[in-house]
């Protein structure tokens, strides 16, 4: 009976395919005329890559990866995140490092729908653990001070960096079940208004306290986990319709995590557009009238970033005798402090409609490599659209920062003057359908607040047109 060796390299190429990749370096160390036909075979390894996880390449004139190199790292990140609890807990950095680098290769080069991603398999595999998600993305400066006993932040600060902007990318907060660990978001909050990390050198943003524009991934995280509760607690509590028209950016672990994964969906139906018109015709001065508006075609085509559409925002704040309090000594003097205590204090949240036109292409100067993007428009709160103080015009930059993040800029502008400013990180790179995580502050950088937390995702790149007789004010 012939043997896999006696087989032409058509059908051995179709036999190797089957195998696991985690079992073709074992087969391959068999015997020499394995190890000579494997090795090297780079058509091998690139159909057994393909077969099993998304293609990683974004645009079809992209350099050919290496394939073996790149299975090897996804079979070696499999192996120790399956070895158990034991490995885990005296786990070093270079293995840390080396599993969150394979970690964020399966996330930033997922496939669009994510649901049905190929890598979207493979990490629910990967984390199927609950011992795996507490080791890799609770290493954060945040667990030293929450979290269950499995939960532990790291001494090393790039650790902890990195640890934290894999849980900006899981999307949910890490809240720990058992009943006597300390929970996340009070430590939080108190990272996010604790007014002495809003500094010039971190823009008053998500950034690090030295003017590089570097991403503070742990105030990222915190945001995220503060933001996440809170959109929680408000859609069980209020159950409002708005409130889950579009979901959050938060309902998929690492969805919407790769560049270029947002995609638009329609605001209005095509019979439904199509009696709008006809209503908008028959009756002109109806104010409940929508019309899908035009886009500015020249500037869109040059805009990289996905400006133009309606987005949804979230923003939260604090009562300010709240923020005064926790920020400030009986003399009024801020406090500095090493580490910022719990707060527990509850916060008010607004969900917001924002609809965005680009208005200006500032061409790359020297070093970059994208244009920046000046655009401007409406925001309008779905709950408090009828206090004229919660609607607002706004004006706004993006552009990416030294190290490759998308920046958002923005200010607010109500009855004609700037009053609130947001500094924020696109989370996944260009056009990711996760959206902005960042900051909201007084538009002249005032030392006794107010300031908060907020974020803003797209949900379609059409926008509805406001009726003549809808103010148009819409918030930040």
């Amino acid at each position: 009976m012939p043997g896999l060796l006696d087989l032409s390299a058509e059908l051995m190429q179709e036999v190797l395919k089957e195998v696991d990749p985690e079992d073709l370096a074992r087969l391959s160390s068999t015997n020499r005329a394995l190890h000579s036909f494997i090795t090297g075979n780079r058509l091998l390894w690139k159909e057994l890559f393909l077969k099993t996880y998304d293609d990683p390449r974004a645009r079809p004139n992209e350099p050919e990866p290496d394939w073996h190199m790149r299975i090897s790292g996804h079979v070696l990140a499999k192996k120790l995140l399956l070895c158990g609890d034991n490995v885990w807990n005296h786990m070093d950095n270079e293995s840390f490092f080396a599993i969150a680098d394979d970690v964020q290769d399966l996330i930033f080069t997922a496939s669009t729908p994510f649901m049905n991603s190929q890598n979207r398999k493979a990490l629910d595999m990967l984390f199927k653990e609950t011992s795996n998600l507490d080791t890799l993305m609770c290493k954060s400066s945040l667990f030293d001070d929450a979290g269950s006993e499995t939960q532990f932040g790291s001494e090393d600060s790039k650790v902890r960096q990195l640890s934290a902007k894999l849980h900006v990318l899981l999307g949910k907060s890490m809240e720990p079940y058992p009943r006597l660990a300390k929970p996340l978001h009070p430590y939080a909050r108190g990272r996010v208004y604790d007014l002495s990390q809003y500094t010039k050198e971190s823009y008053w943003g998500p950034f690090k306290n030295d003017g590089s524009q570097d991403v503070d991934w742990e105030k990222v995280e915190a945001i995220m986990v503060v933001l996440n509760f809170n959109f929680q607690l408000f859609t069980e509590r209020v159950h409002s319709h708005s409130g889950s028209l579009f979901g959050s950016p938060w309902d998929k672990e690492f969805f919407g995590c790769a560049a270029n994964s947002f995609r638009s969906k329609p605001l209005l139906c095509k019979a439904h557009e199509a009696a709008e018109r006809a209503n908008a015709l028959a009756c002109p001065s109806n104010s409940g009238t929508r019309m899908l508006e035009e886009p500015s075609m020249d500037l869109n085509s040059q805009d990289p970033y996905g400006v133009a559409g309606t987005w949804m925002r979230i923003v939260c704040f604090l009562d300010y005798h709240d923020l005064y309090a926790y920020n400030f000594n009986i003399d009024g003097t801020l406090i500095h402090r090493e580490r910022s205590p719990p707060l527990s204090s509850r916060e008010a949240i607004r969900l917001i409609t924002i609809k965005l036109r680009v208005s200006k292409i500032i061409p790359p100067g020297a070093g970059e490599t994208l244009p920046t993007v000046e655009f401007k428009g409406t925001s309008r709160s779905m709950h408090t659209s009828f206090d004229p103080d919660a609607n607002s015009k706004i004006r706004g930059i993006v552009k990416l920062t030294p190290q490759g993040e998308v920046r958002w800029t923005s200010w607010s502008i109500f009855h004609g003057e700037e009053r609130w400013r947001s500094e924020g990180v696109q989370i996944g790179g260009l056009r990711s359908a996760r959206g902005v995580l960042g900051t909201w502050f007084d538009k002249d950088y005032d030392d006794h607040g107010p300031a908060g937390p907020t974020s803003f995702w797209k949900i379609s790149d059409e926008i509805v047109k406001d009726s003549y007789r809808t103010p148009v004010y819409p918030i930040v």
